[in-house]
């Protein structure tokens, strides 16, 4: 009799926590990009890029793009050092701050890229430049994240490289003014 009495417990116990468990399934969501001029600047000091993800509040697609692949990034604290992710919404009434720290709309800054479909992913680098090719849509889901992945790594290195090209040119530029000037008798 008492292993009944704790039957129903048990029971309760099971359906409140998958309630719980379904209840926070929605809670994820993707920081909404809010000011580009920011973003960038931070890309400059970080090296890292950030993963533009441009939706619609009527994507389908979307959704599932973010609940099946952001999410569990989002999750993996691996990544935190590898991209930013940010979500632009091109039905979003609310305005950016733009590259020129100025106000403009989300369709405005979306038609800078060309960038009308949705789901498209994004990588971009220093001054906002694409430095990786653009995903767009899904073909598959279960190979997005390896696509993902290697366009992130393709970011990565182009920003490393960049970077170090900016470093080489400016250590070269200094040597060139520092260098004595040896004249001939």
């Amino acid at each position: 009799m008492a292993i009944l009495g704790c039957y129903p417990r048990l029971i309760l116990t099971r359906f409140t926590l998958i309630c719980v468990l379904f209840s926070c399934a929605n809670v994820f969501a993707l920081a909404s990009l809010k000011n580009v001029h920011r973003d960038v600047a931070n890309i400059e000091r970080s090296g890292i890029p950030i993963v533009l993800i441009i939706t619609s509040s009527t994507c389908h697609v979307c959704e599932q793009l973010k609940r099946e692949i952001f999410e569990p990034m989002a999750l993996n604290s691996d990544y935190d050092t590898r991209m930013t992710v940010r979500e632009l919404m091109l039905d979003s009434s609310e305005n950016i701050i733009g590259f020129d720290g100025q106000p403009v709309s989300a369709a405005q800054l979306a038609g800078r890229y060309d960038a009308t479909l949705t789901p498209s992913v994004l990588f971009l680098g220093a001054g906002g430049r694409e430095v990786a090719k653009r995903l767009i849509g899904i073909s598959n889901i279960d190979y997005y994240g390896w696509y993902l992945d290697k366009s992130l790594a393709r970011a990565s290195k182009q920003i490393r490289d960049n970077r170090r090209t900016v470093l080489t040119l400016g250590k070269t530029a200094k040597a060139q003014h520092t260098q004595p000037q040896i004249q001939a008798n």
